[in-house]
């Protein structure tokens, strides 16, 4: 799934042990994305929003965040790694919150009334205390254009003018 502007999520569940552990797995992507001379991040957690923080916010190129060490790992990420508008991360730096770890620590409730709910939205997903479902990438219907004729074509300009009517079809 898109993770815009230049993000993928990928669901990894079960794939780890193929390649050797989730840190093999995930040095290797990045590895290979090096190689076509693509700059990668990539971090593997309990959920979406925290895989989102740590590969766009962790010092490191790659993080893998152990089962149940989730909040440890956001409190030290900057409040713009929760996902939340510019608006909101501007208004929250003008009262002193730097870090995902500074929200954590004060009650949900003045904070949804002056921000409204977002806040409270993105820290229990990020923490996994709701769900934020992975909507997988749908390839669209496969395009196909056919030509059937009466007899075998032999010919290769017959065959060549049909596939450029084919190619146009498409």
């Amino acid at each position: 799934m898109a993770d815009p502007p230049d993000g993928l999520v990928i669901d990894t569940t079960g794939a780890d042990h193929l390649h050797g552990g989730e840190d093999v797995m995930l040095s290797t992507i990045v590895q290979r994305f090096a190689a076509s001379g693509v700059e990668a991040r990539a971090a593997i957690a309990d959920t979406w929003g925290a895989a989102h923080a740590g590969a766009r916010f962790a010092t490191r190129s790659t993080l893998v965040i152990p089962r149940g060490e989730t909040a440890p790992h956001l409190r030290r990420l900057p409040i713009a790694a929760l996902r939340l508008q510019p608006d909101i991360v501007t208004g929250l730096r003008t009262l002193g919150f730097d870090r995902v770890g500074d929200l954590l620590d004060q009650p949900r409730e003045p904070l949804a009334l002056r921000f409204g709910p977002e806040i409270g939205r993105r820290l229990d997903q990020a923490l996994g205390n709701v769900g934020e479902p992975i909507e997988p990438f749908r390839e669209a219907e496969i395009v196909e254009v056919r030509r059937v004729f009466a007899e075998p074509i032999g010919a290769a300009e017959t065959i060549a003018r049909y596939i450029a009517k084919i190619v146009e079809a498409l």
